[in-house]
Parts: structure tokens; sequence; C-alpha cells
């Protein structure tokens, strides 16, 4: 179980981070890193169908867990940037 564990926030991780920065890319980039862009979020859509079709169908309340347990994760990693960013504004 530690490992399917581990496998589906992996695949969620990185598919909520593909869909964030391809998003961003595809926004404010131009030719061929638009492109990279949009690779990047169809990729994130992709690995986050293979974790719901792995583990969510299965059990509905473990990807709500998961995906509750990478919120908070990304919170927290927010929280840290903003502190490490502030402390080197005002420095």
């Amino acid at each position: 179980m530690a490992f399917s564990s581990f496998l589906s926030m992996m695949l969620l991780g990185i598919g909520v981070a593909l869909l964030l920065t391809g998003g961003l890319t595809v926004y404010f980039g131009e030719g061929r890193t638009r492109i990279a862009g949009v690779l990047q979020l169809v990729i994130g859509v992709v690995a986050i169908i293979v974790m719901i079709f792995l583990y969510a169908l299965p059990s509905w309340s473990y990807f709500v867990q998961a995906f509750i347990a990478l919120l908070g994760g990304v919170v927290g990693a927010l929280i840290g940037a903003g502190i490490f960013l502030v402390s080197i504004i005002k420095a």
C-alpha cells in the first residue's frame, strides 16, 4: 500500500504541476515555447487521468484524501516560498 500511495501522489503531483506550468507557458510563451506549454498541459491531463483510473475509481475517498494531501503540500510550499521571498526582499 505504501508504494501505491507514493505512486498515486507522484502522478497527481506531476499532473497538477504540469497543468500549472503548462498553462503559464501557453499564456506567456511564444512560438515553440507555446507548443511546449501545450505538451505540458496534455501530459498533465494524461497523468491525472491515469491516476484517477488506477487509484481513484476503486476508492474515490482515496483520491479525495490524496488531493487534499497534495493541496496541503502545495499550500505549505507556497507559504515557505513567501517567507523566503519576504526575508530576501526585507534584507
